[in-house]
């Protein structure tokens, strides 16, 4: 995994942004046409990034468990919402760690490539939290098929590691 050290982040831990607002993840626990919108929303972008490593079949119910993970930090992650039509526009979750002095970028997304630029604002809100919370490090896997996942490794000083090589059984051998 890629790995940032939060001390070469500064910033305020309160940002701006002109047509959104940013919200912890904790705010969908009492809204429902948002958290089906978050779920709907992290499904279809986590498809459209494995399109050539499909991801197995799963209703809504095993797909909201996914989203709210255990190890997930709801308060370090974050969404984008609409100013004017409180719609949903982007989201970025935070993970705990194995390790006690690091955590984990996890998914992340918008309805479109256009309003990537949101995840630089939501990123920086985890890494501020991260810093804040007494955390060291930040980790992120940067799938290289995932745009979104690309674009916050691009616009933070992450650590390059190691790539992962990923092989696709094309036809199942016959018996």
């Amino acid at each position: 995994m890629s790995v940032l050290d939060v001390e070469k982040i500064s910033g305020n831990s309160v940002i701006e942004l002109e047509n959104a607002s940013i919200i912890p993840l904790t705010e969908v626990q009492v809204n429902d046409a948002l958290r089906h919108d978050l779920i709907s929303l992290v499904k279809s972008n986590y498809e459209r990034a494995h399109v050539i490593n499909p991801v197995a079949n799963l209703d809504f119910k095993s797909w909201e468990k996914l989203v709210f993970a255990e190890d997930l930090i709801q308060y370090g992650s974050y969404l984008a919402i609409d100013k004017g039509t409180q719609k949903l526009l982007a989201y970025t979750f935070l993970h705990h760690s194995t390790e006690l002095d690091r955590v984990e970028l996890g998914w992340c997304g918008t309805h479109d490539l256009e309003n990537k630029k949101l995840l630089q604002s939501l990123a920086l809100c985890q890494l501020i939290f991260a810093k804040e919370a007494g955390f060291r490090f930040v980790e992120g896997e940067f799938d290289t098929t995932d745009p979104f996942a690309i674009e916050i490794m691009r616009s933070f000083p992450f650590k390059a590691s190691e790539a992962w090589i990923t092989y696709q059984l094309k036809e199942a051998p016959t018996t």
